[in-house]
């Protein structure tokens, strides 16, 4: 009975912990500036943080797109994929490469008031490093382990015999 108990408490254990989902930060410096968070789901990126300044705009996830670009990624602003940069409009490109630690990127913005003309420069996108957090299935796995521990150990204490005298 104890075993099935066993088996039923590592099954549960395993079932608990969900797969971990990778969120990466990164950094832009040179022709603008500020953050970026990226959940790698499978092969997928998603965005799920931005705050990135050009020239006088500034861009978050309401008027940010990521769309996949080749082997890389295209992040940009709000007239992504549909007809590129627009004069007269707060928006910006720039393609990268989510795996790559460091990189140096060609951007091109664009902000109102800059009818045709769009600065472009080099972005350095990089990677910062967040602190390791052990995953559910991690936590769950230790947890019962120390039980199993504590079982056993209860388990092979023997009762020692009373001295008579």
């Amino acid at each position: 009975m104890r075993k099935l108990m066993m088996g039923l408490a590592v099954t549960a254990a395993l079932a608990i912990a969900a797969p971990a989902e990778a969120a990466v930060d990164y950094a832009v410096s040179g022709a603008g500036s500020g953050t970026f968070s990226l959940e790698l789901t499978g092969s997928t990126y998603t965005l799920t943080a931005l705050d990135l300044t050009f020239g006088t705009a500034s861009f978050d996830l309401s008027n940010s797109v990521l769309e996949p670009f080749g082997p890389s990624w295209l992040l940009g602003g709000p007239n992504l994929g549909a007809t590129g940069l627009q004069g007269g409009t707060d928006d910006f490109q720039l393609i990268f490469d989510p795996a790559l630690a460091s990189q140096t990127v060609f951007l091109q913005y664009v902000n109102i008031g800059l009818l045709n003309s769009f600065p472009a420069g080099l972005a350095t996108v990089t990677q910062v490093a967040d602190a390791a957090v052990p995953e559910p299935g991690t936590w769950a796995m230790m947890l019962l382990g120390f039980g199993a521990a504590g079982v056993a150990l209860r388990r092979s204490r023997r009762q020692v015999p009373a001295l008579r005298a």
